[in-house]
């Protein structure tokens, strides 16, 4: 298990000396392509300033732990530094993301669930929990991004206030190109947030004060939920943002018309865990390019030790739960190792399965049985470590809630890369 709490030069030493190889590689192929695009050290350097000002108003815990990630992984910390600032602008999305939510009556206990499947190059996934002691008391959360860097793709925190960025939010007319990117805005509201009416607050601040870079033709399209029950998805653009509040409903960021959605909303009133992980994986929702997914039942009581998140690198490997009262992931979901387990599956898929938004994951039938099988042991297996920490949790006993917690992630974490090391013999 990897535990990325503590103050920000030993987590970002922690997280920086697991990643290394990643982070080098990474850092060094964008370095390259700005310099063969004509900019010279000095300028990376100082392309990168809007980012420093935006973490030492907001995060300045963040330098610290770029600092101290640079240093661990042997790369310059101004690169590394400028690498984050920059990465996020010259990726080639080949599908948009796919985010939706169930709150209030719409789900069958009342608990909100929310979801998202990545879309993106197929850069090395890690799957975490983190928190940074720090003056300003920012919040742990849970998320998955890639190994070479700090931004956030989606998330949950220990407040039960999930979210998602995704690509296609209102046109951008005014395109302003320098700022920060949604990785790490959303890594604000994680730390800072508790409901959804704080991250909308959140994001109207960075469109004020000029913050938000935005993209060329379009701006960002949030989606959060909470333990209150409410949903809320946002559209902005450099200047401008609307937003929309759902209670007692599904919403859809993309792609709410396929069937993968109806396993959703064919089921209002009684859509679970599952059924949300059912639609993540229909091949009109998970793609080749879904590089990774999140899929969370948010406690209303005590969301940051009996929440339910379940993780999948990629999409089209079987979901693995980190059980939160924990505080840590298994090593193999930070540093990679799941994610390069997991796409050896897309070997497996059958040839010419096509859907109407591409080329959608179908598994050939054995590979499909099997994976169907890990599934349902990882289900039968999480059920029994959440009834064992939530008795420890009501016995008031949290070091044993805690120590239950981070063996069966750990347990869960095993089961799934045997079924992945069984797929390489296939």
């Amino acid at each position: 298990m990897v535990s990325l709490v503590g103050d920000a030069r030993t987590v970002g030493t922690r997280w920086g000396t697991l990643n290394a190889a990643d982070t080098r590689r990474h850092t060094d192929a964008m370095v390259a392509t700005w310099r063969k695009r004509g900019l010279s050290d000095k300028q990376m350097v100082a392309k990168s300033e809007p980012f420093r000002r935006f973490a030492a108003k907001f995060a300045p815990h963040w330098l610290d732990e770029a600092a101290a990630i640079a240093q661990a992984a042997g790369t310059r910390p101004e690169f590394y530094t400028a690498f984050l600032a920059g990465k996020y602008r010259d990726l080639f999305f080949v599908d948009e993301c796919t985010s939706f939510l169930a709150v209030g009556d719409a789900t069958a206990d009342g608990a909100t669930l929310f979801h998202k499947n990545r879309d993106n190059v197929a850069r090395e996934q890690s799957a975490y929990y983190k928190r940074i002691a720090h003056a300003s008391n920012p919040a742990g959360f849970h998320t998955t991004g890639d190994t070479s860097d700090t931004g956030l793709m989606m998330m949950v925190n220990d407040h039960g206030l999930a979210g998602s960025a995704d690509v296609g939010g209102l046109p951008e007319d005014r395109p302003k190109g320098d700022g920060v990117m949604n990785p790490y805005i959303l890594r604000v509201i994680a730390e800072q947030a508790e409901r959804c009416e704080d991250a909308l607050e959140i994001i109207q601040q960075c469109i004020r004060e000029g913050w938000y870079a935005g993209g060329r033709k379009a701006g960002t399209n949030w989606l959060f939920a909470d333990r209150h029950g409410t949903g809320m998805r946002v559209a902005q653009n450099s200047h401008a943002e609307k937003h929309w509040v759902f209670h007692d409903t599904t919403a859809f960021l993309a792609r709410g018309a396929t069937p993968g959605a109806r396993l959703i909303t064919g089921k209002k009133g009684k859509i679970t865990l599952r059924d949300m992980n059912a639609a993540a994986t229909h091949p009109s929702i998970c793609f080749e390019t879904s590089i990774s997914a999140l899929t969370v039942r948010i406690d209303p009581k005590q969301p940051a030790d009996l929440s339910s998140m379940w993780f999948a690198l990629p999409a089209c490997s079987p979901y693995v739960p980190v059980f939160p009262a924990g505080k840590a992931a298994p090593r193999p979901l930070v540093d990679g190792t799941c994610f390069e387990g997991g796409r050896k599956l897309l070997k497996h898929r059958k040839a010419n399965a096509k859907n109407g938004f591409g080329s959608g994951v179908v598994l050939v039938d054995d590979i499909a049985n099997r994976r169907a099988a890990t599934q349902d042991a990882l289900y039968a297996e999480a059920e029994k470590v959440e009834r064992a920490v939530r008795a420890a949790r009501a016995q008031g006993n949290a070091d044993k809630a805690a120590k239950l917690a981070a063996e069966g992630s750990a347990t869960a974490c095993t089961r799934l890369m045997q079924f992945l090391a069984e797929m390489k013999k296939v």
